[in-house]
């Protein structure tokens, strides 16, 4: 991940532990897959030593405008990706990257504690495609079962998922909204979300959700090498 320029206060070991769960999705216009549009941040859920399970915001107006992607690991890693391979729930987005993971990538902290009034906070997000992130540092104003409120300086993107982290730099929610105030979804809110992406998961806890993802990562990964083994015996066979 980028050096950024300036960290807010005292801030630098809360800042380089988010970097190791943070990952940059690159977004490609349709008609030009080679000129970036913009960047979405994106968290890693859950990992093991070949894969990880990357979350980010679903926009509707931003997804409906975009064309390919550019996953960006913290450790430089990279990996092209279909608008097609991304599972999408509501405004939630999901889905598995499989690669060698490196010690330095980490699954995020989810908080498990309450977000509170007055509680400082801090939003982590990309002003433009491939410069460095930007931290800024605010206070929650209000507070809802599913969502919070939040005075941090929005980003350019914000609400394209500006990620919202405490100050133990634990995972506390994902913007989605900057009309005059920034609303976040709670890690309640992406819980549920999460577990419509899984069969038999909804109403199950967070650390449930993420076990199952760690024990599906290899069968999901088997139907993904069947499915692309069968596409290219098809290419083959239209070739002749």
């Amino acid at each position: 991940m980028e050096e950024v320029g300036t960290i807010p206060g005292d801030n630098q070991a809360m800042y380089d532990k988010i970097c190791r769960s943070v990952v940059r999705l690159v977004c490609y216009e349709p008609a030009r897959p080679d000129k970036p549009k913009f960047t979405i941040p994106g968290v890693i859920a859950m990992s093991g030593s070949d894969y990880c399970y990357i979350i980010a915001l679903r926009d509707a107006h931003v997804w409906s405008s975009i064309g390919p992607f550019e996953v960006i690991l913290p450790d430089g890693a990279k990996m092209k990706l279909q608008k097609k391979e991304v599972e999408t729930r509501l405004n939630l987005m999901a889905f598995y990257f499989y690669v060698s993971t490196s010690a330095f990538i980490k699954s995020v902290e989810f908080s498990m504690d309450a977000i509170s009034l007055n509680e400082e906070v801090f939003t982590f997000g990309f002003g433009a495609p491939m410069l460095s992130c930007e931290i800024s540092p605010g206070r929650v104003t209000h507070e809802r079962q599913f969502s919070f409120s939040h005075d941090s300086p929005p980003s350019i993107h914000t609400s394209s998922g500006d990620l919202v982290f405490n100050k133990q730099a634990e995972f506390v929610g994902i913007s989605y909204k900057d009309h005059g105030v920034t609303i976040a979804l709670s890690v309640e809110s992406i819980t549920k979300l999460l577990s419509l992406f899984h069969k038999n998961m909804e109403g199950k806890s967070l650390s449930e959700i993420l076990q199952h993802i760690d024990v599906q990562a290899k069968s999901h990964k088997k139907r993904k090498k069947d499915g692309l083994a069968k596409s290219h015996t098809k290419r083959k066979k239209k070739s002749h």
